[in-house]
């Protein structure tokens, strides 16, 4: 869920994401540090992105890349993380369960077996 830029006040976590050819990827939490009804100043660190009230999109970026960015809610982020997570877990079990396989190691195999039925839940 897309946040609108002139509803922000100073003092709230706003997730940055950024689509790619994957899907969305998440740029991290920053902090809105400054608002008015122009500009969004966001810090994380040293790291200071501005974003336009009106438009809604990062100034001092190229017109492209300003346009590939957005702000989130925290917890959008995160439950875009977590899932991020989840399908890394599965495709390094399938790729564990294909090595067992091929070394016809039963008991890696059934390892393995045992670690994607936890990772189901």
């Amino acid at each position: 869920m897309q946040i609108s830029t002139s509803e922000l006040t100073a003092g709230i976590d706003v997730g940055i994401a950024r689509s790619s050819s994957w899907g969305p990827r998440s740029e991290g939490i920053y902090t809105v540090i400054k608002t008015d009804k122009v500009k969004v100043v966001l810090q994380r660190g040293d790291n200071v992105r501005t974003y336009s009230v009106r438009t809604g999109r990062e100034l001092g970026v190229s017109e492209y890349a300003s346009t590939q960015t957005w702000l989130e809610s925290t917890a959008n982020q995160e439950a875009r993380n977590t899932q991020n997570q989840k399908e890394r877990d599965i495709r390094n079990a399938w790729k564990s369960l294909e090595e067992a396989v091929s070394f016809k190691d039963i008991v890696e195999i059934e390892a393995v077996l045992a670690h994607i039925k936890t990772l189901k839940a």
